[in-house]
């Protein structure tokens, strides 16, 4: 999507929203859902709370996000399997920076594992339509690992 669009201030989250609940081709899903993932990734992060020195968001959003983006890649004529490739190994690899982390609610953690089973099954997807089998085999390997 272009500067010009994704910089408009009547692109908000809430009009990316609307506009994914209506019917839409392949492509324009793609759009639509990297123009949610820009505007989370861009979204000002909370004020801290009170008692703590930072802020921390919730990721699960914009994780979801990204992975929907990368199955609406490989929903297009021809698949983008490289860019949901890109999408996936982002995702994956930041729910385990976060499942690494100590000190995370149990409901929270168990978000962030749900993202990531998801994520590492369309990697062996994406792997698999790739013709890679062993990088398909080591990603099934992972799932329930988490």
């Amino acid at each position: 999507m272009p500067a010009a669009i994704l910089s408009s201030p009547f692109l908000t989250l809430e009009v990316v929203e609307r506009a994914l609940q209506g019917e839409l081709g392949p492509a324009e899903r793609a759009k639509l859902l990297a123009a949610r993932v820009h505007l989370l990734s861009e979204a000002p992060a909370p004020a801290p709370s009170p008692g703590s020195t930072t802020a921390c968001p919730n990721p699960v959003p914009l994780l979801t996000a990204r992975a929907d983006l990368a199955e609406a890649y490989l929903s297009l004529s021809p698949p983008d399997a490289h860019a949901a490739e890109a999408e996936l190994l982002a995702v994956q690899a930041e729910c385990r920076r976060l499942l690494k982390r100590q000190g995370e609610a149990d409901a929270a953690r168990a978000e962030v594992a749900a993202v990531r089973e998801r994520a590492l099954g369309l990697l062996v997807r994406v792997e698999e339509g790739l013709g890679r089998a062993a990088r398909a085999e080591r990603w099934r390997g992972m799932m329930g690992a988490a």
